[in-house]
């Protein structure tokens, strides 16, 4: 990989491109990628003539050639597609996990197990005593169970995408049916290895195999390829079915292997009882011989198996096959001392070849982790450093084993990924992150600043290394003062040979230190362990768990080498995780985009948060495009201006500051050309969700006036001795408002302290308001005749306080809404409905007064016509209580007037874009 190598791109009008690390450029057309070019093999592109560009190679020599026509963008990654509808990860206990949204409980049958694979760095399963295929019962097998899974029966006939990866073990391949990753009883989708003589081609090969018809009855479609596995060889087969296309596709290790037509796009799923998929075979419903409920086996190892809901493209399958890449074994180094892996259920394991036990701690956890696609480990309740015993840790035991002892004095390598967890700032005392250190012995830690070199509190690898016997501390220290919540790799190395000590921080050298000794002081007896989240020490005193010094946060992975690394080593290692350190160095706080916007070219998007510094530039990628956009940086926000090739889609976008990238997020956009919006944001019981402020409190009045919403929606209640007071519930502390005296209730408090409001107390803070209105919802009382006289009680002292343009009226009581209508037909009246049964349509609503609708989300989603019906009527629509930022951005391009919602605050970030777009 050639890291940060610059390619002009010159001409054509086309913006500059800037390289990161890359392996690959890939030329775009409409969002396909039409050529693929290795890095290496590309220095820089040139201009030939006013419409051609040449690639060309460090001899000058042209490797590809391209038109503006052809070619209209040029990007340097291809993100990973995501298994959104089933991702089976094994463990150590021969359980399987899906870590997919789609969570399903994986099923193990008989004795299946699993092994650590150093080759693909994860658990594999194992299936050892199944018969092979032939309609046989399967007895070894991982299952999940679909059947009540609508959403993910309705994606799967959709176009769908199965990936596995799998090694068959056999002796003679039998020549029948065998199903390797499959749903296939009657109907359904599947990867199998199919007999000579079903299907097409007479092979008995690897094949996708899913059920799309013209109509109703079951067609199976033979995605078969020419690929006769052998035994004891790794396949990676993706099977595509393109529902839109109209095509099957099968990829076997990377390659399109066949493409089939399909007439038909009905998707037949799989008979009832038998909606199961299976690993290691394919569903049946259980009965007869078919005790286990799974048949046509299969023998071998199962590395993966994940289940996408688009249809992959040709890229996107190449992707995942370099992913794991089953022709060239890693050129990783082997961690032959120690090489701990941390299990689902909070233990850990050691896979290398000494196989130590470890032991945890206390209440370590562990959790899963997308970025790393292992588990990690969990440290939360360890007091920071400073001699002080550790409670939660990981502790391997190496007091007997001498084998270890001498590796470690004959010269090592430790490498450790963790990510620190504090608040505020780093306290400035020694902390063991990966250590064996009582009175000798080798670790990495963080320093204080008054201990060892350099005067900063920094990661070290910190080896005993003496010219004698006597102790003598050699401090390899980086200058890198660990972040919270951000991910390091380091590897510390003591090379005896050269009598040299060295640290690598994320991949790069950071300090290297001579030696004069060369005898490794060994940790003392009583403390000869290793310890993962602290360091070792003698038992005894306030050391009640024989760790101290520990630190909280996650760790990712622990190893010891027999050797001394060396920097491409070092940087090989790095490399392996680099995606996922990136992703976790957070440099932005607090950050709120806008989830779903109308976008056109030249559109001044922002992004919201705190951190924001001169020089940031934005990504966003979707599929094949990337926008590299330079922002401007204001207070608390930062702008970029969407290009001319802004297209819909949804995008991931990545905050870049130099090298460091961040993952804000993902936003969805709909390109139009010019931006319609009316949408008022009405604060739902005033602007409360600010700090210091209750539901219909005084505080969220004025918050809400302070914000500048269209409106702040209140609720009142007549009590009985006719005070018009301001209140949600029906009571307060138990106390019914409409049965009582405004005495029995004036000093109920609100939970920010107030008392409850009177109408003429809001009324009074209404008047400070130069935009924002009330929105008085009468709340229905115990008699229709009873809600009518509260409704024109709020009439009267809204007039009396000469605040008649700054009040409009709702409720769900729909004769209240006629009677005030009918009274006052100059005032905004709205009728509140949740209800199906009581919904009017906009006909209804206007032949009765021009009352505007005020629905919630659901009744307007089950009537979406009302929206333009009532605007060709000129009445106004609401909708509530809208929250999410998604949602808010949804009902606007819906064309709603209004949006009630507990997030003004985000909705006034919506209102303020299109503004300052129109």
């Amino acid at each position: 990989m050639k890291k940060y190598k610059t390619i002009s791109l010159l001409a054509m009008g086309a913006a500059a491109l800037s390289i990161y690390a890359a392996d690959f450029l890939y030329f775009h057309r409409n969002g396909e990628v039409v050529q693929t070019i290795a890095a290496d093999d590309a220095d820089r592109i040139v201009k030939e003539s006013d419409n051609m560009m040449n690639v060309v190679d460090a001899s000058g020599a042209t490797v590809y050639s391209f038109s503006g026509e052809e070619i209209d963008s040029i990007t340097f990654t291809l993100p990973m597609p995501k298994a959104d509808l089933l991702d089976v990860v094994f463990n150590a206990d021969g359980t399987a996990k899906d870590v997919s949204p789609m969570n399903f409980s994986v099923e193990r049958g008989g004795e299946a197990t699993t092994e650590w694979s150093d080759r693909y760095n994860r658990y594999v399963a194992r299936l050892s005593d199944n018969k092979w295929g032939n309609g046989d019962v399967t007895e070894q097998f991982y299952r999940i169970d679909y059947s009540n899974n609508q959403a993910f029966m309705d994606a799967l006939a959709d176009g769908h995408t199965l990936e596995v990866l799998f090694m068959p073990e056999y002796e003679t391949l039998p020549d029948s049916e065998a199903k390797v990753f499959a749903s296939h009883e009657a109907g359904g989708t599947g990867i199998m290895l199919k007999g000579s003589w079903s299907g097409p081609n007479g092979l008995n090969a690897l094949t996708f195999l899913p059920n799309v018809s013209t109509g109703t009855n079951s067609s199976w479609q033979w995605a078969a390829s020419d690929v006769v596995p052998a035994s004891n060889s790794y396949y990676h087969v993706v099977g595509v079915w393109n529902k839109e296309a109209k095509k099957a596709d099968i990829y076997i290790n990377g390659e399109l292997n066949n493409e089939i037509d399909i007439s038909g796009s009905n998707y037949i799923q799989t008979k009832e009882g038998a909606r199961f998929f299976c690993i290691g075979g394919d569903a049946c419903v259980a009965g007869g011989n078919k005790t286990t409920g799974v048949q046509n086996g299969i023998n071998g190892r199962i590395v993966l198996a994940r289940i996408y809901d688009d249809a992959l493209t040709a890229e996107q399958a190449e992707l995942l096959y370099k992913a794991v890449d089953v022709t060239e074994p890693s050129q990783m180094p082997k961690a032959d001392l120690l090489d701990v892996v941390f299990n689902a259920d909070g233990t850990a394991k050691d896979v290398s070849p000494m196989g130590f036990n470890v032991e945890r701690g206390g209440e370590a956890t562990t959790q899963w982790s997308e970025d790393f696609n292992r588990y990690v480990a969990r440290l939360s309740d360890n007091k920071w450093g400073n001699s002080d015993v550790a409670e939660q840790f990981y502790r391997i035991d190496y007091s007997d084993n001498q084998a270890f002892k001498d590796a470690l004095a004959d010269g090592h390598t430790l490498e450790v990924m963790f990510m620190p967890e504090y608040t505020g700032s780093l306290q400035n005392v020694e902390a063991k992150i990966f250590a064996s250190h009582e009175a000798g012995g080798t670790g990495v830690m963080v320093k204080a600043s008054w201990s060892g070199p350099n005067g900063l509190n920094s990661l070290t690898f910190l080896p005993n290394v003496s010219t004698g016997t006597n102790s003598s501390w050699q401090w390899a220290a980086s200058d890198v003062v660990p972040e919270p919540y951000a991910y390091y790799h380091i590897v510390g190395v003591w090379d005896k040979d050269v009598q040299k000590a060295r640290i690598y921080v994320n991949g790069k050298l950071n300090n290297e230190i001579s030696i004069s000794g060369s005898n490794f002081i060994h940790a003392k007896e009583g403390a000869n362990f290793f310890c993962i989240g602290g360091d070792a020490c003698v038992t005894g005193g306030n050391k009640t768990t024989g760790v101290q010094n520990g630190i909280n946060g996650q760790i990712v992975l622990a190893r010891i080498y027999d050797d001394a690394l060396t920097s491409e080593q070092a940087e090989r290692l790095y490399k392996d995780v680099e995606e996922g350190v990136a992703a976790t160095h957070p440099v932005i706080e607090n950050i709120t985009m806008l989830k779903n916007v109308q976008v056109k070219a030249g559109a001044v998007y922002p992004i919201y948060g705190q951190g924001f510094e001169e020089g940031d530039e934005f990504v966003f990628e979707s599929g094949a495009t990337r926008w590299e956009l330079p922002a401007e940086i204001g207070k608390d926000c930062a702008t970029v201006v969407l290009p001319d090739d802004v297209k819909s889609g949804t995008f991931n976008v990545l905050l870049k500051r130099g090298e460091r990238i961040q993952p804000l997020g993902s936003v969805d956009f709909l390109k139009v050309r010019n931006f319609e919006s009316r949408a008022h944001i009405v604060s739902h019981r005033g602007y409360w969700s600010k700090e210091g402020a209750a539901r219909n409190s005084r505080a969220a009045l004025r918050n809400a006036i302070e914000l500048k919403t269209y409106g702040a929606e209140t609720d009142i209640w007549f009590t009985k001795d006719n005070v018009l007071v301001v209140n949600h519930d029906p009571s307060i502390d138990g106390v019914t408002i409409q049965d009582s005296n405004y005495d029995a209730i004036k000093d109920k408090k609100l939970s920010n302290g107030e008392t409850i409001p009177t109408f003429d107390d809001y009324l009074e803070i209404l008047k400070e308001s130069d935009y924002c209105k009330l929105i008085v919802e009468i709340k229905t009382h115990s008699s229709e005749a009873r809600t009518i006289e509260a409704a024109m009680a709020a009439v009267d002292a809204i007039k009396a306080a000469g605040l008649e343009d700054m009040a409009e009226y709702i409720a769900f009581d729909y004769a209240t809404c006629k009677a005030l209508a009918e009274k006052y037909p100059e005032y905004m009246v709205q009728f509140l409905c949740d209800n199906a049964s009581q919904v009017r349509t906009p006909a209804q609503l206007n032949s009765d007064g021009r009352i505007s609708i005020d629905y919630n989300g659901a009744m307007l989603n089950a009537n979406p016509r009302f929206i333009d019906d009532a605007h060709k009527l000129g009445l106004i629509v609401n909708v509530w209580t809208i929250n999410s930022n998604e949602e808010i951005g949804e009902w606007i391009n819906k064309g709603v007037d209004m949006i009630t919602t507990d997030t003004p605050d985000v909705g006034m970030k919506y209102v303020e874009y299109y503004k300052a777009n129109m």
